[in-house]
């Protein structure tokens, strides 16, 4: 688009940092964590704020001044060019025009970046065209010639420190301000040295002109990394599309590692997920056997529980209960220790009358504009006791057609209930055991009706 903006520095660096930092935290909700993190020029930044050297506030100041006061002072007689040969060819070609184009950066062997005033560029490209027609050569959509001496022109290194000079940049101690814990304990390449990240590096105002002045020596990262671990790497290129996955596979092609991998998030123009589906029809045959019981404890489980009536239990009865453990040791039942009497924890009776309002709306799928529900002839029988040394097991059954409710309870973990594994009622027990002698194995005691 010819009236697009996307290529002006100040927009494109701070869109980048965006891009690249939500990238990341897609590929964390997918269980896929950094190791190792290089950043390359302006995807330093984000480099360093996913590690945690710098915090969101501080990584955002960063990427607006370094795109803002080059977009504002440089744009005039700047431009980059990236070109397919090594860095001795690129020395030799530039030999004697030193002060007007540079190597702005050394990517991979047979790939590197060249920045200076665009005159001068603009002729060594046609030379390019003529003695090398078949080397790879592009113009970089920018129009500044970052990594350059124009860098040292318009008083950008003294407006960039000034700018930035709070930023101390001290490990993140506050985790609240990490980007990502696991992340936080990845080893970090900086590109201005291409050399492992340790504490001494500081991530101040000096290390950010580093950043935008001197040569990005992303070469010497991946050859030391690739050294280090010569095995079973993937590398994957967090960025709107793929520039340097190529690079990385050259030098994969240098070492000769056949088990690495290199990945890239997204492409420019072409559909974020390819799927290899099969050409066939698909046959949508159902196999899958799951008994009545599974069925309804999976679905049940897809339901948000009520925090005191627990989940409504799969028994052979025909009157509906619900269990539930609580444990006050726990943070969402710690309130309840706060209902003591003369010493002891007791559940509460509102909390009772909660639970039975809660199995009724269950069965009854009450809404907001339900008609009210009336208790009759309320009965607390025994208190409950909740102990810290041991949690305690609660059972809600309402018996039905007559819309009774009990509340039991027993000692968690207990003893193993043959007889009445999920219920209550002794009625049901009757029609489920005609053993009397099983029937009476079961322990009254067990159970305390509250």
């Amino acid at each position: 688009d010819v009236h697009s903006r996307i290529n002006d520095t100040n927009i494109a660096q701070p869109t980048l940092f965006a891009l690249q930092v939500a990238l990341t935290a897609l590929w964390i909700s997918w269980g896929v964590y950094l190791q190792v993190i290089v950043g390359h020029s302006a995807g330093e930044i984000a480099a360093v704020y996913v590690k945690g050297r710098v915090t969101l506030t501080e990584a955002c100041q960063i990427i607006y001044h370094r795109s803002l006061l080059p977009h504002c002072n440089t744009r005039q007689n700047g431009r980059m060019l990236a070109v397919a040969m090594s860095i001795k060819e690129a020395q030799d070609l530039i030999e004697g025009i030193n002060d007007y184009i540079c190597i702005a950066a050394h990517n991979s062997p047979r790939s590197i970046t060249l920045s200076g005033d665009e005159k001068i560029l603009e002729n060594l490209y046609e030379i390019l065209n003529v003695l090398h027609p078949k080397i790879f050569k592009s113009w970089l959509k920018i129009e500044n010639a970052f990594h350059s001496h124009q860098m040292e022109l318009f008083n950008i290194q003294q407006d960039l420190m000034k700018s930035l000079k709070h930023i101390k940049s001290d490990n993140v101690t506050d985790e609240n301000n990490k980007f990502d814990l696991k992340c936080s304990q990845a080893i970090l390449y900086p590109t201005v040295s291409g050399t492992l990240c340790d504490e001494t590096v500081k991530f101040n105002s000096d290390y950010w002109w580093a950043n935008v002045h001197s040569m990005v020596q992303f070469d010497k990262a991946i050859e030391t990394i690739l050294s280090d671990s010569p095995v079973n790497q993937i590398y994957l290129e967090i960025s709107p599309h793929p520039v340097l996955c190529t690079s990385i596979r050259e030098y994969i092609d240098q070492f000769k590692h056949k088990s690495v991998i290199v990945l890239h998030s997204l492409k420019r123009k072409e559909n974020e997920q390819q799927d290899s589906l099969p050409l066939y029809t698909f046959n949508n045959t159902v196999y899958w056997y799951e008994s009545p019981e599974s069925c309804v404890d999976r679905r049940s489980q897809r339901k948000q529980h009520h925090p005191l009536l627990g989940a409504r239990l799969w028994t052979r009865q025909k009157n509906p209960t619900w269990a539930i453990i609580i444990d006050i040791n726990l943070p969402n039942f710690a309130y309840l220790l706060d209902h003591r009497i003369q010493g002891n924890i007791f559940f509460p009776a509102s909390g009772f009358i909660e639970v039975a309002l809660a199995a009724v709306g269950q069965l009854l799928l009450l809404s907001s504009t339900a008609t009210s529900v009336a208790f009759e002839n309320v009965q607390f029988l025994q208190p409950c006791v909740l102990n810290k040394d041991e949690p305690i097991e609660i059972h809600t059954q309402i018996q039905m057609p007559f819309r009774q409710f009990f509340i039991y309870s027993r000692r968690y973990p207990s003893t193993k209930d043959v007889s009445r594994k999920s219920g209550i009622s002794a009625t049901d027990i009757l029609k489920d055991y005609t053993d009397e002698e099983e029937l009476h194995s079961y322990s009254l005691k067990e159970w305390t009706l509250h």
